[in-house]
């Protein structure tokens, strides 16, 4: 359940562009980049230009790849195909998601051995993307995780004050510079021990125990529990 490519949580939620762009669960933030010359299907020239950073709609169909051109620095193994039976599982267990999460279109979702841990998945919520460990096809608890990783997109939707109160109620000790903003973790117990890995690494654990287990949630944190319980039903409106 590890998440990819965030070190530091709050310094790339505070400078990604997707906060000032925010997009809807069924489209992907686009980075402004040079787009070069092409001839258009009637002969007309373009000349390379470049474009702002926009919002492209994701299709709901279709994200099992079994390769993917994104370059995946911090994972050390490779991409392998996925097989019919794999795909069922997985299939299986979206069509549970709570409708809230469901609402949220995943771009690709690549199969691989292992991230060198018995990780069974990871995510990669800037371009929605999750990876599937063989750990997680021997797991007999495969709906938590799926719904674990597809947590960790949501908290990119959010406004950066929802971030900042939902920290701050988990424990999190939050300081801001001009250059960055540095977070704290004071010591307590968490919800789940690599909470304190990051923030939206301890947002999935809340939205999973919010649904495995509330009662062990409320009685943890109970203000963090009325949170994630009153962004979930605003997020279940039609």
């Amino acid at each position: 359940m590890k998440l990819l490519f965030i070190k530091s949580a709050f310094a790339i939620l505070f400078l990604s562009p997707q906060f000032l762009h925010a997009c809807l669960p069924h489209e992907i933030y686009v980075r402004s980049h040079q787009v070069s010359s092409y001839d258009r299907s009637d002969g007309k020239k373009v000349r390379e230009y470049p474009r702002s950073g926009h919002c492209r709609e994701l299709p709901r169909t279709n994200y099992f790849q079994d390769s993917s051109s994104q370059k995946f620095k911090s994972l050390s193994t490779k991409l392998k195909k996925w097989n019919d039976t794999e795909k069922a599982q997985v299939s299986k267990q979206i069509s549970k998601l709570p409708t809230w999460l469901a609402k949220y279109t995943i771009k690709e979702m690549l199969r691989a051995n292992s991230d060198g841990t018995e990780n069974p998945a990871s995510s990669i919520p800037f371009t929605k993307t999750i990876l599937f460990y063989d750990a997680f096809f021997k797991s007999s608890d495969q709906t938590n995780i799926i719904i674990h990783e597809l947590a960790h997109i949501p908290l990119w939707d959010l406004e950066v004050l929802q971030i900042e109160d939902f920290a701050r109620l988990s424990g999190w000790e939050i300081k801001k510079t001009r250059d960055s903003t540095v977070t704290r973790i004071p010591h307590k117990k968490f919800i789940i021990p690599d909470s304190g890995e990051s923030i939206s690494e301890d947002f999935a654990n809340h939205i999973e125990v919010y649904y495995s287990s509330p009662e062990r949630l409320k009685v943890h944190n109970l203000k963090s529990f009325q949170f994630i319980d009153k962004l979930i039903k605003q997020k279940e409106k039609p």
